[in-house]
Formats: structure tokens, sequence, C-alpha cells
């Protein structure tokens, strides 16, 4: 009797063995479950390899290690990793942005290099509103590569709308290029006021830069 109690309790032991072992496991499988989570969501919102390591360390500092994953994360280690992971997002989109520009610059390069010397530029024009910094102005400049600049030259402020700030590469070609075939300069800036407010900065920076240019030749022409 005592034997089979013996070898009862024997068989008892790996059973509670196998109870322990189960839940080390699925505590690994919980904090591995929340690690790769946080991987392929810094993946998917940015691209960057970087970033997504970055996002694994901040889930691994984060989570619980496997002998207490049953304990939930804190509100103060979720909004740490939520702002970590808003952090990267938004480098990675101010790195798109940036791309983006460098693809319209080419693009425009491509297509009106035959008939223009096409630029990027930026400088400084009055502060907006109550702001006390000057405010930062971007701009294309294209200037045709037949013509006189002897003589005075006529410059367009080419405008664009609220959502369309920035000139279209591909939209605004046509015209762009029936403008520079007749001679004309075009600057295209981009600025916050824009195209409600003209600043003058815009007109004063091309006729300086540009000494051929006649003022008496500038013509603002609005979004259509």
């Amino acid at each position: 009797m005592n034997a089979n109690s013996h070898e009862k309790r024997d068989d008892d032991a790996p059973a509670g063995g196998d109870l322990t072992a189960r839940r080390g496991a699925a505590a690994g499988l919980s904090a591995a479950a929340l690690l790769f989570a946080a991987v392929l969501a810094a993946t998917l919102g940015a691209p960057d390899p970087a970033i997504a390591q970055d996002a694994a360390a901040a889930a691994t500092a984060t989570a619980p290690a496997p002998a207490s994953a049953s304990a939930p994360l804190t509100r103060a280690q979720l909004e740490e990793f939520r702002s970590t992971l808003e952090r990267h997002m938004r480098q990675e989109r101010g790195r798109l942005a940036s791309l983006q520009g460098q693809v319209d610059v080419v693009t425009l390069h491509m297509r009106l290099s035959d008939i223009a010397h096409v630029d990027h530029v930026r400088f400084f024009g009055p502060a907006s509103g109550e702001a006390t910094e000057p405010r930062s102005i971007r701009a294309y400049v294209f200037v045709p590569k037949e013509m006189d600049q002897g003589s005075g030259g006529s410059l367009v402020v080419w405008q664009r709308g609220e959502d369309e700030q920035e000139i279209e590469s591909w939209s605004d070609v046509p015209e762009l290029r029936e403008l520079l075939g007749r001679g004309v300069t075009i600057i295209a800036p981009d600025y916050d006021g824009a195209p409600e407010e003209r600043l003058e900065a815009v007109t004063e920076y091309a006729l300086d830069r540009y000494p051929f240019l006649d003022a008496d030749r500038v013509e603002w022409r609005p979004p259509s």
C-alpha cells in the first residue's frame, strides 16, 4: 500500500513539473508575442530597420520577465512605449517628406533642364503674425536659357493654394514650359500664409539675385 502510495506520488510529481513548465512556456510566449507585436507595429509604421530595432528595445525594456509575465503593464510603461513609437514615426515622416522633395527637384530638372536653369532655394522673410523669428521661404526658380539677360526680363511669382503650395512636378510642367519659352523667369515660393499673403521678400530676393529682371515687369499669378 505504501509502495503504491509512493508510486502514485512519483507519478504526480512529473505532472506538477509539467504544469510549471507549461506556465513558464506560456509566460515566455506572452512576452515574445508582445515583443513581436511591437516590432511589427514599428516596422509597418516606419520602414527604417533602425527604428524597428529601437521599438523592439523599448518593448523589451517595458515588457515583464517571463517569470512575472502575468503582471500587466503599467500605464506609465504603455505611455512610454507609445511616445517612443510616435517619435520615431514623426522622424520617419520627415525623412519621407524630404525624400519626396528631392524626387520633385530631380523630376523638374529632367523635364525642364533643356530650356531652363532649375534651382531650389531657401531664404527668409518677415515674421508671421505674433512670431518673432524670420519666416522661412522655400522656392523653385526657373530661368530661361534662351533670353537676353542684358535687357529687362519678366518675372512671374507662381503661387499655390494651401493644400498645394509646392509646385507640382508633373501637372504644372506644360504651363511652365510655355512661360519659359517666352523668356519669362519663374519663382514658385512656399511659405506660411501663401497665397493670401504676398511677401515682398519673394520679389526682392529674385530681383537681387537676378539683376537682369525688371521690377516693373513682375506678375503675381494666384492659383487657378
